[in-house]
């Protein structure tokens, strides 16, 4: 069905459910459950999977570049040589425990601004993973100074820039202009005014819940793929998995001590992707950057070398010529 055709039938039923049952709040909200709900679910998965599809899309073969600590490489490499049934892989975290506070709630608040539907700015908890990198056509986006200050570890971490051989399966281009899918959801979310402005009261706080909550809910994947526009520089490219997902494995789901046996632990999730294993990383056309500020540079060098080829991967080993000066 075509999504002009799904969204009349949305409001059909909006104004349906509206004349029949807003005087009657038990009844009320059954319907609002059972049969809006799940027509407005319907409705909102079309239209994410055709925003993502205009929107998002990385290509076939992008170059990925991500920025990450010293210690983080070796245990990514070290961890080839181990036998566990968790693949080594770089690890997807959850998004609220990245640096940008506004992560996840950009789309919400351009709705609230640009349209008067301010009642969907709801701050609905959901949980996703995700690994970040920056963008370029080609591999030198893993040696640039501002990442290394923003993500490389005041320039003494490094980057790994490789070109897959197909892109990953949950690997989404970032956007940071949201207008054209906020007017694109807001003929989505106008379906639904026959039921957030009645005037019972209660029933008029039932629907914004409900609703609201169905929503971000519906939208838990493409809420995290916009972001504030002062960011657009980086290009950003992100694999991303919510919860919600059809494809979300919550046998995928890691826990370790970050604190290494601290007291009390310092317990934190992340999410295996195999697309991101390290045999898939490091292997022709790979590179790793060291940063401008790594210490014993050669010595670092050598050992990685060494950690590499007794594990039979393969990856050229730069050294950072960013003009550097630590923060």
């Amino acid at each position: 069905m075509a999504m002009d055709s799904l969204i009349a039938r949305l409001r059909d039923k909006c104004n349906s459910v509206r004349s029949q049952f807003h005087s009657k709040t038990s009844l009320y909200t059954d319907f609002l459950t059972g049969v809006i709900v799940p027509e407005l679910q319907q409705v909102l998965s079309r239209w994410e999977a055709e925003i993502v599809s205009d929107r998002h899309s990385v290509g076939s073969r992008p170059w990925l570049s991500h920025y990450t600590s010293l210690h983080n490489l070796v245990s990514l490499v070290e961890g080839a040589d181990r036998s566990s049934s968790v693949a080594s892989t770089l690890r997807l975290f959850p998004t609220y425990r990245f640096n940008d506070r506004n992560e996840g709630r950009h789309l919400a608040q351009s709705i609230a601004e640009m349209t008067d539907y301010d009642w969907l700015n709801t701050d609905v908890r959901t949980l996703a993973f995700a690994a970040c990198f920056v963008g370029g056509d080609d591999n030198r986006a893993g040696d640039d100074l501002v990442y290394w200050r923003s993500y490389g570890h005041d320039g003494e971490g490094c980057s790994l820039t490789w070109k897959p051989t197909t892109a990953p399966p949950h690997l989404y281009a970032v956007q940071y202009e949201s207008s054209d899918a906020v007017r694109a959801l807001e003929r989505v979310i106008k379906a639904l005014e026959p039921l957030v402005y009645v005037r019972n009261p209660r029933a008029n706080r039932l629907a914004r819940t409900i609703l609201g909550t169905t929503v971000w809910q519906a939208l838990s994947r493409v809420r995290y793929l916009y972001k504030n526009p002062h960011y657009s520089y980086e290009r950003e490219s992100r694999v991303l998995i919510a919860e919600t997902d059809d494809a979300f494995d919550r046998e995928k789901v890691c826990v370790v001590d970050a604190g290494r046996s601290s007291n009390p632990p310092q317990v934190q999730r992340y999410y295996v992707d195999d697309s991101l294993s390290v045999k898939a990383i490091f292997g022709s056309g790979s590179v790793i950057t060291l940063g401008p500020r790594t210490l014993n540079v050669d010595d670092t060098r050598a050992y990685i070398e060494s950690l590499l080829e007794d594990r039979g991967l393969t990856a050229e080993i730069r050294i950072s010529s960013a003009p550097y000066r630590a923060s």
